[in-house]
């Protein structure tokens, strides 16, 4: 399965599975949290192209830290990307 070739029927499949390796992994390691990603093509950080999704447990501690800032979106940049995804 690749990111591109991926059905709705395997999408699901992923999701149940990752809820059930998440549920295992909370009850036994004691998690403080969980992140969850999975990234695309090159830009996306991915460097095998096929997909994949990142189970990744954490605790408050763990130094783990999100490799950008929250920022506020511009609202004239978001209105034009509204216009070009649709409604």
């Amino acid at each position: 399965m690749t990111s591109g070739t991926s059905t709705p029927e395997d999408g699901r499949a992923v999701w149940t599975l990752s809820q059930e390796v998440a549920a295992l992994l909370g009850e036994r390691l004691d998690l403080d949290g969980m992140t969850i990603f999975q990234a695309n093509r090159k830009s996306g950080w991915q460097h095998v192209f096929h997909f994949h999704l990142h189970l990744v447990p954490r605790w408050t501690d763990d130094r783990l830290r999100k490799p950008w800032d929250m920022t506020p979106g511009d609202p004239a940049h978001l209105t034009g990307d509204r216009r070009e995804i649709g409604p």
